[in-house]
């Protein structure tokens, strides 16, 4: 209960008299979340999509870079660009007819990203700040990658799933903060 206490000091939304707009939003998130987990495989085609766009722009980001003089990007950067800019208009192109196919891409990419970051890591000078983070980096992508490689489809699911139960979580929250921001709002009985 503290925590929720913290949450309304601190939120500027949550103001005393808007505990209604606070119990909505709680009850939106709640549906949402119910449906997410209830029909998952709609949400992994969202996220599927929303992905693919989010990978082309990466990909742009990743060619347009040196173009800008912020860094040099070499054999490695090219081909990591064009592969990610690949996968996210394959994505875009064919997200209904390839779901297990989009999910050992997506493994493969997030390898391949795992690579990517040991290599950089690897190459960065010993004590560079964020050096040790990119060893983690790389652990967890590579550790990913294989896991969605291993059950590609799976993947979207559970991305889905969890997305779903954040959702589900986020909503109780807000239900419970409305009903806190209404007892506090309420005028205090007279003695």
């Amino acid at each position: 209960m503290n925590e929720i206490k913290y949450w309304f000091a601190i939120n500027p939304v949550a103001k005393k008299k808007s505990w209604g707009a606070v119990l909505f939003l709680g009850v939106l998130y709640l549906a949402a979340g119910i449906l997410v987990v209830r029909w998952p495989e709609p949400t992994a085609m969202g996220i599927i999509f929303l992905l693919g766009s989010l990978l082309i722009v990466i990909g742009l980001e990743r060619l347009l870079m040196p173009l800008a003089g912020k860094r040099k990007i070499g054999v490695w950067g090219i081909f990591m660009a064009l592969v990610t800019f690949g996968l996210g208009g394959a994505i875009i192109w064919h997200p209904l007819t390839a779901d297990w196919f989009l999910g050992l891409m997506i493994g493969c990419w997030i390898f391949l990203s795992g690579i990517d970051a040991l290599a950089g890591a690897v190459a960065a000078p010993k004590g560079a700040p964020g050096r040790g983070l990119l060893f983690f980096n790389s652990i967890i992508s590579l550790l990913c990658g294989v896991f969605v490689v291993a059950m590609p489809f799976f993947g979207m699911l559970l991305v889905a799933f969890v997305f779903g139960c954040y959702l589900i979580f986020a909503g109780l929250i807000g239900i419970l903060g409305a009903f806190e921001l209404r007892r506090r709002s309420a005028p205090l009985p007279a003695n």
